[in-house]
């Protein structure tokens, strides 16, 4: 149950982080490598838009971002208040 409660926590703290992180990231690329004009589109800037893209990792869903985060915190969290809580 601690787990689940923890899990919940986490993604309510992590979600706005991860959010302004893939904003930020976006204005990046878009600073970067900013979308040419129709007639100057080339593989060349898509090349580099797609690397930045991948590197960046804004080709993840946010579930995807979430699930490594949970997978790693609401397990510390738990142990941790295991040892503040007395066991009957």
């Amino acid at each position: 149950m601690y787990g689940a409660f923890f899990s919940a926590v986490f993604a309510f703290v992590f979600m706005p982080v991860a959010m302004q992180w893939r904003s930020v990231t976006v204005q990046l690329v878009n600073s970067v490598a900013p979308v040419p004009e129709a007639a100057n589109l080339d593989d060349k800037w898509l090349a580099r838009r797609s690397h930045l893209t991948t590197f960046l990792r804004l080709d993840l869903s946010l579930p995807k971002l979430l699930a490594p985060a949970l997978g790693i915190l609401a397990p510390l969290a738990t142990s941790a208040l295991s040892l503040v809580l007395p066991s009957s």
